[in-house]
Order: structure tokens, then C-alpha cells, then sequence
């Protein structure tokens, strides 16, 4: 796939919105309440259809959930092109190590550099990549420059 004169490969970071359910801030004594009433209403049910006795415990479940737990639609998060998912599981190592970096330090130290190392060649290698497309494709200047620029890195033409 290509975008921006750039190739993206298919182990990239894709962060989308998702709706998350707060359960901790979930009034729970409404849901028992609004569930022992539903309760009712079930047993009186006269169609004894599996199915539409699935459906009706499910819609009751869902509405009441929608209902008494909060819920909110978190941010795609931005990432760095050159950051892909590899780099991220390496990332959340390190910063699990740094946690940790009372008892060992030593590891939290070799991850450190470990991870500045790849980032910095996946860096180089991305402004590599874009800037051999830039002297292919010379109407994406104004965005090489700019990533140029970002990272500190001259433009060489």
C-alpha cells in the first residue's frame, strides 16, 4: 500500500476509536434492580422458543448495560510511521523493566538501548525511504521537508 510516496507494511500500528465500558462507575444496585424486575417479566413469558427466550434475555442484558454503566469512545492514538508493532511490543518491555528497574536494572539498562538502537535505524531508514521517493516524486517536497525538519535531518538533494 502506498501513501504519501511511502510504503507502509502490514505490521503497523492501526489505533481506531472503540467504545469502552466503565465498570467501575457502574451503579450496580440499578442493575440488580432493573434485572429482578426483568426477572419477572421473564418467567411470565407464555413463547417458550429457546431462541426467542435467548433474544429477549440478551436485549434485557444489553439494555441495561447501555443503561447503568457508563461508557466512552477513546482517541486513535498517533505513532510515528517508523514505529511498528515489534517496536511497540519492545516499547511496553522496556517500560515494564523501567517498573521493575529497583530489582534489575541491568535488563532495563540492555532494553533501553536496546530499543533507542532500533528506533533510531527504523528512523533512518524510513527518511531513507521517503527521501529516495522525494527525488522520484518531487510533489511530495513540502511533507519530506517537514518530516526532514521534525527529526532535525537536512534535506540532501
Amino acid at each position: 500500500m502506498r501513501l504519501l510516496g511511502t510504503t507502509v507494511s502490514q505490521n503497523q500500528l492501526k489505533f481506531q476509536q472503540h467504545l469502552h465500558n466503565l465498570e467501575e462507575k457502574a451503579e450496580i444496585h440499578k442493575i440488580k434492580e432493573d434485572l429482578q424486575t426483568f426477572i419477572t417479566t421473564f418467567k411470565n413469558i407464555n413463547d417458550r422458543n429457546v431462541e426467542s427466550l435467548w433474544q429477549t434475555f440478551k436485549t434485557a442484558i444489553q439494555t441495561t448495560i447501555e443503561k447503568r454503566v457508563p461508557s466512552k469512545m477513546t482517541q486513535g492514538r498517533h505513532t510515528h510511521p517508523w514505529i511498528n508493532t515489534i517496536m511497540r511490543l519492545k516499547i511496553n518491555q522496556k517500560q515494564k523493566a523501567h517498573k521493575k528497574a529497583k530489582r534489575d536494572k541491568d535488563r532495563y539498562k540492555r532494553l533501553q538501548q536496546e530499543v533507542q538502537w532500533e528506533i533510531r535505524q527504523a528512523n533512518s531508514k524510513y527518511m531513507e525511504e521517503v527521501s529516495s521517493d522525494y527525488k522520484d516524486n518531487a510533489r511530495n517536497s513540502g511533507h519530506i521537508s517537514r518530516a526532514k525538519a521534525k527529526n532535525g535531518q537536512e534535506l540532501h538533494r
